[in-house]
This record gives structure tokens, C-alpha cells and sequence, in this order.
């Protein structure tokens, strides 16, 4: 079975416009920081950057192309037509969905979502706090989604609502009444957690996710969920912040 990560990445976001190509690290964005560690763990996984067709994103095509990876152009507003048209032009029949705004992601759970899928015929699959509340929708920003490519289909077929146009899994995992839909258990206690945050929206969160990265880098620990979870835990005023921007944007 053939199966691609997708990168979902534009610099036209409504909250921090150009958050993925702001320089994170050692100059780099976390675009290229993204790319980089999904590249290393999985050299024979295609890769595909899929961001919009307005000249804005050129920067964006230039990262992915700088970094050697495919790069897929397509509608700006309607996002699940940009997966069906990738999953056609590159022949997938499965989808590691990452989206560009989480430094912190967890690459090392895709063999997981890999090792499921060979094992479920679910339509989707993803870590959740419920059956019903998958990862995606929380505040985390650790985890990607799988979703085959039959399923995507189907749903652009089903619905041509904006929200589910906007938000390429939300239909599906949304609708287990057309689709299988497979919610994993979060490991280390993360099912518990209301007050933990290392998705980005705003420059808050920017400068939080950025000063917690740098940390990890000069005490050369692994950013696994385990010691993220840790760090947070032992620091009491970068929960209080993550709070204060849970509070913000309330999903």
C-alpha cells in the first residue's frame, strides 16, 4: 500500500500570517524543521508539501523544493481538494496528514499510525482524549492523522460545506456513520491534560513554543511527549501561559 505524508503549509494564515516560514531555530522555520525530521525517520515515505496557488506561498515552494521534497499546488480555500488531487497525482492510497504549525510534532508515532493501518481497515486513524475527539482537535500539536485516500474522495463527494473544505479530516473522523473511524489512547497521561498547548496560532504562542525548543536544544534532551509533558509539568509559569492562550483560542 502506498502511502505519502502531506505537509499542509500556506503563509496566509488569518491569526500569525507567515508563522511556518518565521526563522525558529538557528535561522530555520519550522517548515524546514518539519521536513527535515520526517525526511531523516522516513527516507522511502513520499513526502508532498502541499500549499496554495497565490504567489505568497512562493516562499514556501522554495523551502520544499531547496529541501528536495515534492511540492503540490492548489486551492487556497478548499484544502481537501489539494489532498485529492495529490493522492491522484502521486497514486496514494494512504495519508500521514502534518500540518506546518507544530515544531514539536511527534515523527516517531507515524510508524505507529503505519503499523495500525496495515493491521485496520479503518477510514481514519488518529490519537484522541475520547472515541470521539481526536487529537486534532485539541491544543496538543504533537500528533498527525492517517486517512486513506478512499475516504478523502468520498468526502469531497458527500459534502461541500466550507468548514469541511477548510479542514480536510473534519468530515471524516466527524461521520462514523459513512466512514471507520479508529481513535488511539494518548500515551504518558496526555488524555488528562486541559492545560498543555504546543500548537501555534499567535506570536504568544510563538515566542512560548520558541523559548521551550531552544531549551530542549541546550539541554540536549529528546522532544518526546514524555519530557514535554515533564518540562511543562516542572515549570509552572510556562503552563500558566499556555493556559492563558488555551483560553485565547478555545478550540
Amino acid at each position: 500500500m502506498k502511502i505519502g505524508v502531506i505537509i499542509q503549509a500556506r503563509k496566509g494564515s488569518t491569526r500569525l500570517p507567515g508563522k511556518v516560514v518565521m526563522p525558529f531555530f538557528n535561522k530555520e522555520c519550522i517548515l524546514e524543521i518539519i521536513i527535515k525530521r520526517i525526511a531523516i525517520k522516513y527516507p522511502n515515505i513520499p513526502i508532498i508539501l502541499a500549499t496554495t496557488v497565490d504567489e505568497k506561498d512562493d516562499e514556501v515552494v522554495f523551502i520544499g523544493e531547496s529541501l528536495g521534497v515534492n511540492v503540490f499546488r492548489g486551492s487556497e480555500e478548499n484544502v481537501l481538494s489539494r489532498f485529492t488531487e495529490i493522492i491522484k497525482a502521486f497514486e496514494l492510497e494512504g495519508v500521514i496528514r502534518v500540518c506546518a504549525d507544530n515544531p514539536f510534532l511527534d515523527v516517531d508515532s507515524f510508524n505507529e499510525f503505519l503499523n495500525w493501518q496495515s493491521e485496520s481497515k479503518a477510514d481514519y486513524i488518529g490519537f484522541g482524549i475520547s472515541a470521539t475527539h481526536p487529537t486534532i482537535k485539541t491544543h496538543f500539536g504533537l500528533w498527525a492523522e492517517y486517512v486513506s485516500a478512499a475516504a478523502l474522495v468520498k468526502a469531497e463527494k458527500l459534502t461541500q460545506k466550507k468548514l469541511f473544505m477548510e479542514h480536510v479530516t473534519n468530515f471524516i473522523y466527524g461521520n462514523a456513520n459513512h466512514f471507520e473511524v479508529e481513535i488511539h489512547e494518548l500515551p504518558y497521561g496526555w488524555g488528562n491534560k486541559k492545560d498543555i498547548r504546543f500548537t501555534l496560532d499567535s506570536m504568544e504562542d510563538f515566542n512560548i513554543l520558541q523559548s521551550i525548543y531552544s531549551n530542549f536544544k541546550d539541554m540536549e534532551l529528546e522532544m518526546t511527549p514524555k519530557n514535554l509533558i515533564e518540562y511543562v509539568d516542572e515549570n509552572p509559569g510556562v503552563s500558566e501561559m499556555m493556559k492563558r492562550e488555551i483560553a485565547r483560542w478555545e478550540k
